[in-house]
């Protein structure tokens, strides 16, 4: 079964979308923006120039509630 979106950006399915276009548009200097989704960006060696790659729309396709034991049972 698929359900369609909500358009909501809050919880996992939301924080992947956001994951994913910071990432997609990374590149030298832009460890920042990253930093909020990685805590050692400020190791990463990011090459080129930041925002070359445009993102028209991210969609989070599958995402699922895992236990706090990590099990995700």
């Amino acid at each position: 079964m698929v359900q369609s979106s909500s358009g909501d950006t809050t919880g996992p399915g939301g924080f992947a979308e956001m994951y994913v276009a910071a990432f997609l548009r990374a590149g030298e200097g832009s460890q920042g923006e990253l930093a909020a989704f990685y805590p050692r960006a400020e190791d990463l060696e990011l090459g080129g120039k930041p925002d070359t790659a445009q993102v028209g729309q991210i969609a989070a396709v599958r995402v699922r509630e895992v236990a706090r034991d990590g099990t995700g049972r």
